[in-house]
C-alpha cells in the first residue's frame, strides 16, 4: 500500500465516519466491537472458529512466548548444550539408518494418506 493509497483511505474513513449521525456512530462502533468477539463460523456441522479478539490474543502470546525463549536460550552456555543434544541426536540416527528409513517412509505415508482424507 502506497502512502497515498493510505491516505485517501483515511480521507475516505472520516468522511463516512462525519456523514453518520452520533446514534449511527454508536451503532456502528458496537458493531466493529461485536465482530471482534464474534466466533467465525467454520461452514456448519457446529464447528465454532475463534473470534477476531481470541486470534489476536494467541498471536500475542506467541510472539511473547518466543521472545522470552529467545532470551532464555541466549547464553552460550544453553546453546553449547543444544548444539551436544542435537549432535547426539543426529549421531544416534545416522548410525541406525535403516531405522530411519522405516521411520521416514511411514511418516510419508500417513502425511500422504491424511492427505487424501480431505
Amino acid at each position: 500500500m502506497t502512502t497515498e493509497d493510505t491516505a485517501m483511505k483515511a480521507l475516505v474513513i472520516e468522511a463516512m465516519y462525519k456523514a453518520l449521525d452520533d446514534k449511527k456512530r454508536e451503532e456502528l462502533i458496537k458493531a466493529a466491537l461485536e465482530s471482534l468477539v464474534r466466533p467465525k463460523d467454520l461452514g456448519g456441522y457446529g464447528q465454532r472458529g475463534k473470534s477476531d479478539l481470541e486470534l489476536a490474543f494467541e498471536i500475542a502470546v506467541s510472539d511473547l512466548a518466543r521472545e522470552i525463549v529467545r532470551e532464555m536460550i541466549a547464553t552460550d552456555a544453553i546453546r553449547q548444550r543444544v548444539r551436544e543434544l542435537a549432535t547426539a541426536a543426529f549421531e544416534k540416527m545416522l548410525t541406525n539408518r535403516d531405522a530411519l528409513a522405516n521411520e521416514m517412509a511411514s511418516a510419508l505415508v500417513a502425511a500422504i494418506t491424511k492427505a487424501g482424507n480431505y
